[in-house]
């Protein structure tokens, strides 16, 4: 398996498809090849991002104001990156 070189269907540009890459795509069962260079995938994940709503909650542990992806329930508790990341070390030990 060699390398490949594609042109980005968006930009244009030619990129390279690399024996790795194409390791990883035929280990996760993809079937289709990239069409758009690494800059122009992240570029569009990023717009499809910015379109989902947005939802103002506060952590559940200190109040901080934080954002969630999801329309959050009173039952679910949320937490801010700091609170989410204390909380798992504390159930390690």
């Amino acid at each position: 398996m060699d390398d490949q070189q594609i042109t980005c269907k968006e930009c244009g540009k030619d990129f390279a498809f690399t024996k790795e890459e194409q390791q990883y795509y035929a280990d996760q069962g993809f079937k289709n090849i990239p069409t758009r260079c690494l800059d122009c995938r992240k570029n569009m994940r990023e717009k499809k991002e910015a379109t989902k709503p947005k939802f103002n909650v506060e952590c559940s542990k200190c109040h901080k104001k934080i954002e969630a992806p999801f329309e959050p329930t009173a039952e679910t508790p949320l937490y801010c990156q700091k609170c989410f990341e204390d909380i798992k070390k504390d159930s390690k030990n």
